[in-house]
């Protein structure tokens, strides 16, 4: 997944704020349930950790979901 720059650190961070907004209503495990990744997984990308192909790939999912949504 990456942007118009082909950045994927970009569209990581745009996730990365997603969640974090997401968690001012939602509690961490409820959201790593609905983004289908354990919660210390969740934590550890929340706090910088660069995602690998398949939990980017649940990420982007997730956010594609969230923001058809809204």
């Amino acid at each position: 997944m990456a942007d118009a720059d082909g950045n994927k650190g970009g569209q990581v961070e745009l996730i990365r704020a997603a969640v974090w907004r997401y968690l001012d209503s939602e509690s961490l495990r409820g959201a790593a349930r609905e983004i289908d990744m354990s919660p210390t997984g969740l934590s550890n990308f929340l706090h910088g950790s660069a995602p690998k192909g398949p939990t980017l790939r649940k990420l982007a999912a997730w956010y594609k979901r969230h923001t058809a949504r809204q």
